[in-house]
């Protein structure tokens, strides 16, 4: 009896923050707001074979392929910031 058998995957992601910072003071300090999106994609596939049988004598032989992917979008994530500064004391 002989197995082979292949399996391959492969996941990508990314994420995104864009940051919009404003030139006015709120309540005296630096005010930004920004939202975060996830995007993603994940392949995998799996190929074998087995071969049944003894001495080099084949009794049965079967190949076989399987694959699937999927696609997403995660949900979005807004965030404010109000950051103050203090001369050298950041």
């Amino acid at each position: 009896m002989n197995l082979n058998a292949n399996l391959n995957a492969q996941a990508d992601l990314l994420i995104l923050n864009p940051t919009y910072t404003f030139a006015t003071p709120v309540l005296g300090g630096q005010f930004a707001v920004s939202v975060m999106g996830i995007y993603g994609r994940n392949n995998v596939s799996v190929d074998g074979a087995l071969t049944l049988g003894a001495a080099g004598l084949v009794l049965a032989s079967r190949m076989g392929s399987i694959s699937d992917s999927v696609t997403g979008f995660g949900d979005l994530y807004p965030t404010a910031t109000l950051k103050w500064h203090s001369g050298v004391n950041n």
